[in-house]
C-alpha cells in the first residue's frame, strides 16, 4: 500500500522539478487585452509584438505570432485570472528573421 503512494509522489515531485528547471530565466510577461489586435512590448532594449492570427476558440488550434528582432528563441505560456491553464509552453519556430510563430491549442 505505502509502494504505489511513494511512486505518485516522486512522479509528482520529478514533473514539478522538471517544470521549473525548463522556465525561462529572463521571462518577459506580456499582458495583451487585445490579442487579435496585437500588443508591443519591449525585449532587451528593442522593440517586440505578439498577437494572434485568429481568434481563439476553446480547445481549437490558433496561430500566435511574436515579432523580436533580437531573439533567438521564443516560447509562450498562457495564464488566466482565476483559471488554471495546466501546463501550456509553447516553443515558436523561427521564420523570416526576427519572427516566430507557432500553431497551439
Amino acid at each position: 500500500m505505502l509502494l504505489p503512494l511513494l511512486l505518485v509522489v516522486a512522479l509528482v515531485a520529478v514533473a514539478v522539478a522538471g517544470y521549473w528547471l525548463k522556465r525561462p530565466a529572463e521571462a518577459i510577461v506580456v499582458s495583451c487585452p487585445d490579442p487579435l489586435a496585437g500588443c508591443a512590448f519591449i525585449h532587451r532594449g528593442a522593440p517586440a509584438s505578439v498577437r494572434f492570427l485568429n481568434q481563439p476558440v476553446a480547445l481549437e488550434a490558433f496561430d500566435l505570432s511574436v515579432t523580436a528582432a533580437n531573439a533567438r528563441k521564443v516560447i509562450a505560456e498562457f495564464q488566466m485570472v482565476s483559471m488554471d491553464m495546466g501546463f501550456n509552453r509553447y516553443d515558436l519556430h523561427p521564420g523570416k528573421p526576427g519572427e516566430f510563430t507557432a500553431r497551439i491549442t
